[in-house]
């Protein structure tokens, strides 16, 4: 299952761009006491492509969302960063994130607006299930149209001689519900 932290005293300290950073740490690193990845959270996406992992598309670019894409938003008004764990096929994104109160799972709502999404659908079923203290205590699992329309995307290198990733389970390739239960073992 995914790291979502169980309580306060576990999230003391970590903020979405700590989260995505201590991530990407864990993927890149197989050694204690390597250089971290956390950078503020509106340049996040764009660092990690500057620094080789993957392409950048800048805000209003964005035309899809796939597992693994770190999304950070691209003005310092809405600063933060996200990852994104799949789309689903009416629009709207699963995604993991640290946001007050702590990491979670949730889903944004389709591009003309709707709240009831399959993403959010997935999200609130995930963290009802997997989480269910967690989300008894922080039931919002809903995000807004910014999420769809205010960040930037760095989509990682995952084929070729200059990958950076691999992507062995073929996330890549998988609708998100198929992530979702991959991930969590169904």
């Amino acid at each position: 299952a995914l790291p979502i932290c169980w309580n306060q005293y576990h999230c003391h300290g970590l903020d979405c761009s700590g989260y995505v950073g201590w991530c990407v740490y864990n993927v890149r690193n197989t050694e204690n006491g390597r250089k971290g990845y956390v950078y503020s959270a509106s340049k996040q996406a764009k660092k990690f492509a500057d620094m080789g992992f993957g392409s950048y598309t800048a805000r209003g670019d964005v035309e899809d969302y796939k597992p693994g894409d770190i999304m950070s938003s691209s003005c310092s008004c809405c600063g933060h960063v996200w990852i994104v764990l799949g789309q689903c096929s009416d629009g709207s994104v699963v995604l993991v994130h640290a946001s007050p109160p702590g990491v979670q799972l949730s889903g944004t709502v389709t591009p003309s607006g709707r709240k009831n999404s399959e993403a959010y659908k997935l999200a609130k079923k995930y963290m009802k299930k997997y989480y269910p203290n967690w989300y008894s205590r922080y039931p919002e699992v809903s995000k807004g149209r910014t999420y769809l329309e205010h960040y930037g995307q760095m989509r990682w290198k995952t084929e070729g001689s200059n990958a950076v990733l691999s992507d062995p389970d073929g996330y890549r390739d998988m609708s998100v519900e198929e992530v979702l239960k991959d991930l969590y073992g169904e």
